[in-house]
């Protein structure tokens, strides 16, 4: 936990745990980069989560694989996986969540491939899958994307959205 932005960075640099609670909490925000890794299991709470900022996973070889009670990642500022990162995991909420801030899947090789109990990505803001970014895996008891204000996008050659959603849609966005 930190008050300000927690930082992972950098090729070699793991972090792997298992917690009650958030495995990732920093108030302002969370950054996974350059090839980081983040691997664990949060028991019951979010895996990484901020109060108040956004929460980035950027890099070739950057990796965030892990279980959580509640979302892998939420952030209310937003969220943005991109550049070649990989967020893999298994929630019994949704995968992804900002209350307020767009979410951003985007660039080659980078991945979302999780299974979910509601949405894989869900917001109240718009949702981007663009550039060769995959988003993949199962929502079983919801839309497998969904925002209730904004535009689900997606866009760009190689980009692909290949989720089972067993309950209502595959995408779900009021402005299109």
């Amino acid at each position: 936990f930190s008050a300000g932005v927690v930082t992972v960075s950098g090729a070699g640099t793991t972090v792997d745990v298992t917690a009650p609670y958030c495995l990732l909490q920093g108030q302002q925000g969370v950054t996974v980069s350059d090839g980081a890794q983040v691997r664990g299991t949060s028991q019951s709470d979010n895996a990484l989560y901020t109060l108040s900022g956004a929460i980035t996973v950027t890099g070739q070889g950057t990796l965030v694989d892990v279980s959580s009670y509640y979302c892998l990642i939420q952030a209310p500022a937003g969220v943005t996986v991109s550049d070649g990162a990989k967020v893999t995991g298994q929630t019994s909420d949704s995968a992804i969540f900002s209350s307020t801030g767009p979410i951003v899947v985007t660039g080659q090789g980078t991945t979302v491939d999780a299974t979910a109990v509601y949405c894989l990505l869900q917001g109240n803001a718009a949702i981007t899958v663009s550039g060769g970014a995959k988003v993949t895996g199962t929502a079983r008891q919801s839309n497998a994307i969904y925002t209730s204000a904004g535009a689900v996008t997606v866009t760009g050659k190689g980009t692909l959205v290949d989720i089972v959603s067993s309950y209502y849609c595959l995408i779900q966005a009021p402005a299109g």
